[in-house]
């Protein structure tokens, strides 16, 4: 029996493929615990899962457009989140003493702690934006964000000449994704296990007697972050996806937003 502990984000997009490998270990005989923002963790896992909570604390949402959300995301969550979690999840690690580590790409203060306390580790990426080098033709950016994360590095205590990219586990990346989307072979430590399909007890049923007979169905969704972003980029998705014809139904999963910017009900598919 393996003790795992999974360091998720307060994210549902990332917390719930994550479940369905929790579940598959457990269904293997071993313990598995999560920690990050017990109040969004549970939730979404339900009252029996092990959650090993790190303290809840307001981040902003993701703004701006370009250049200017990406900085956003970084600045405005990525960065502080790590700062925010990394001494409740030394404590936790120290307490619970688990075998191994899935971090997901968002909190690298997961991957720190475990190198920290030469534990194994592996990353979780729920899509493949991160698994290459997406800003390699803006060296600039991809500096900017190496800087970041090496200060995160420094801020935890660790020697700068073992520096590593918290995003990456060398020994394992989980993603949950395909050839199909990553357009390549993966490199050998990655693992592309395609999507993780497990039931969800805790999520609202879907509304399957809305689904049109006969239709070729498009599924539109933002990140839990994408605040007024995502309002504009599902704006844009209808204008879009009415150019498709009348045989085509999208599906929006968003929340629900008070924007004008948020598409107006549309068929029978939002």
């Amino acid at each position: 029996m393996t003790r795992y502990l999974l360091v998720m984000p307060p994210l549902t997009g990332h917390v719930n493929p994550a479940a369905g490998i929790a579940a598959e270990l457990t269904a293997r005989g071993h313990q598995v615990a999560w920690t990050g923002t017990e109040s969004v963790l549970r939730p979404l896992l339900g009252p029996r899962a092990r959650v090993l909570g790190t303290g809840t604390r307001a981040f902003r949402a993701q703004g701006g457009h370009g250049l200017a959300a990406l900085r956003s995301l970084w600045e405005g969550f990525i960065v502080p989140y790590a700062r925010f979690t990394l001494k409740p999840l030394d404590a936790i690690v120290r307490e619970w003493r688990p075998d191994v580590l899935l971090v997901d790409q968002h909190t690298p203060a997961g991957a720190l702690v475990a190198h920290r306390h030469g534990l194994p580790w592996a990353s979780f990426a729920p899509g493949a934006m991160e698994l290459g080098r997406p800003y390699r033709a803006l060296p600039q950016v991809e500096a900017w964000m190496t800087g970041l994360l090496r200060g995160l590095w420094e801020r935890a205590g660790l020697p700068a000449a073992e520096y590593l990219d918290p995003r990456f586990s060398p020994a394992l990346v989980v993603a949950t994704t395909g050839r199909a989307l990553t357009g390549s072979a993966p490199p050998p430590e990655q693992a592309l296990v395609g999507p993780v399909l497990s039931a969800r007890p805790h999520d609202p049923d879907f509304p399957w007697q809305r689904l049109l007979p006969g239709r070729r169905r498009v599924l539109v969704t933002m990140g839990t972050l994408a605040g007024e972003l995502g309002a504009d980029f599902l704006a844009r998705s209808v204008r879009a996806l009415e150019l498709c014809g009348g045989d085509v139904q999208p599906v929006f999963a968003a929340t629900r937003c008070g924007s004008p910017a948020c598409p107006p009900p549309t068929r029978a598919g939002t």
